[in-house]
């Protein structure tokens, strides 16, 4: 939800600016094999945002096609880096499915 926040101060006309050398301490998963993973319901999470995002500030044709490129790539990361599969690509199918109601 952190870009959908810049994207909303921008569109109010305010200049959303990078700072360098700032971190934040979080951790958004455990490591696996060099990768991050995630639990299930981040993949839910982060399929949902990620459509209602793309068709809120996008237009169509390019909302569209860029979900899927964005979910193509999430459901093959999954696939080759992460446990419990199946149960992560069923959230991440649940994610998109539920945000057709948002939409």
């Amino acid at each position: 939800m952190d870009k959908e926040i810049g994207l909303r101060i921008g569109g109010l006309g305010y200049q959303v600016k990078m700072i360098d050398n700032v971190y934040i301490n979080q951790q958004l998963g455990y490591s696996r094999n060099n990768h991050i993973c995630h639990e299930p319901k981040r993949h839910y999470y982060i399929s949902k945002s990620r459509i209602y995002i793309n068709f809120k500030y996008l237009k169509f044709i390019k909302a569209f096609l860029k979900s899927i490129m964005q979910t193509t790539y999430h459901i093959l990361y999954v696939v080759f880096f992460e446990d419990r599969k199946i149960k992560k690509i069923g959230c991440i199918f649940k994610g998109i499915i539920e945000c057709e109601d948002r939409l």
